[in-house]
């Protein structure tokens, strides 16, 4: 198993240098514009990592599928501990082969090549306590029942946005050219010698007015790169709740020396998962003209099986999630069973997003026996952040 996952996570590194690379798209008109802020604005959420899917190093079992289009750190503290609990996610044949790519050749793009671009890489690391560390890789791919960027409706709202803003900018520009027009005729019909010092007024006025068309330019360019992040997280904001589904595959270690080299391994593990996601719209947050769909209440699964030397745990789960892209409250129910001796947990908490690049989650995970006895209470806080936006333009 390990051979076999260290030689697909190989194999994923070399098809994504195959990929082609281009930078710009462009608009129906012609005009250029840098896509990378339209494809990173398309992340419906920050999910946790596939390394702490299998350790378990995040407040809620059952998490909300994706994937970050970037790489990513995450960091937990638990029961208020500082312990090395961090995880390093990336997804290669996003990062090499797809971030740049224009939009036209995105629409170009199989079905199996955007599945594959959701591949991302987990490595992991947590500590029990002073002597036992766990570390996971793992490998997992997102089912997306329709791709953002490769939506009709998704599309048209872009070029509808883009062409809006141009049409506007051409007005502006209008009276400008003709201006410069005018003057530029009227030079013509100077005479070079007698009329030395009208030239340079003349001159001197086109001037002014081409610095002014300069900086037109520019701030159009500012306000399509805004208008389309505007755009982009509406379209977000409005199918959060669309099917998604993570599904993993990793490897797990117990190593008793945290120095590196000497790690000392002495277990050895697989774990796999399945996570799927869907949600709806509650009728009452839509505002008058049904523009606006803010909450959204959002349903998601957990099968989860992890095999060891000394355990062989089987989870099964549930988790709903009620609030924004920003703000959301969680409740869910794990049933655990490692061979024979069944488990409860129950967990609620919630996250919070800061900005586009970060997130912190909450949480307070208790613990039960097979006949619902309470056992054991643990706070839970996760940090993520996205590490490299700009990494590969």
């Amino acid at each position: 198993m390990k051979g076999i996952l260290s030689g697909f996570l190989t194999a994923l590194l070399f098809c994504s240098l195959l990929l082609p690379f281009s930078g710009k798209a462009q608009a129906d008109d012609g005009k250029v514009i840098d896509t990378t802020a339209i494809q990173k604005a398309t992340e419906f959420n920050i999910p946790a990592s596939g390394a702490f899917t299998l350790l378990g190093g995040k407040p809620s079992e059952v998490t909300t599928p994706g994937f970050t289009k970037d790489i990513k750190l995450d960091y937990f503290v638990s029961k208020f501990s500082l312990n090395p609990n961090i995880a390093f996610d990336f997804q290669p044949v996003w990062l090499f082969g797809f971030k740049n790519m224009s939009w036209s050749d995105y629409q170009r793009t199989s079905a199996a090549a955007r599945f594959l671009s959701t591949a991302n890489i987990s490595l992991g690391t947590m500590q029990d306590n002073d002597s036992i560390h766990h570390l996971a890789y793992s490998l997992k791919f997102t089912i997306q029942s329709k791709d953002p960027l490769h939506d009709k409706d998704y599309r048209d709202g872009i070029r509808n946005v883009l062409s809006e803003i141009l049409k506007n900018r051409e007005a502006a520009e209008l009276p400008l050219s003709m201006a410069i027009m005018k003057k530029t005729n009227q030079i013509k019909r100077l005479d070079k010698e007698a009329d030395a010092e009208s030239i340079r007024l003349l001159n001197k006025s086109i001037d002014s007015l081409a610095d002014k068309m300069n900086a037109l330019l520019d701030v159009s360019q500012e306000e399509l790169e805004k208008a389309v992040k505007e755009y982009a997280e509406q379209y977000i904001t409005k199918n959060r709740q669309r099917f998604k589904m993570d599904v993993g595959v990793g490897q797990l270690n117990t190593y008793q020396n945290a120095e590196l080299p000497k790690l000392g391994m002495n277990k050895q593990g697989i774990g796999l998962w399945l996570n799927p996601s869907w949600g709806f719209t509650p009728a009452k947050v839509f505002d008058k003209n049904n523009q606006k769909n803010t909450d959204k209440v959002i349903f998601s699964g957990l099968i989860k099986y992890i095999k060891t030397d000394s355990v062989n745990l089987q989870y099964y789960g549930g988790n709903i999630r009620y609030g924004t892209s920003h703000i959301d409250l969680f409740a869910e129910y794990i049933y655990v069973n490692n061979a024979g001796i069944l488990a409860q947990i129950i967990a609620y908490g919630g996250s919070y997003k800061l900005g586009s690049n970060k997130l912190i989650e909450f949480g307070l995970r208790t613990n039960y026996d097979k006949d619902f006895n309470f056992s054991s209470m643990t706070p839970v806080i996760s940090f993520n952040w996205k590490l490299a936006p700009d990494l590969l333009k």
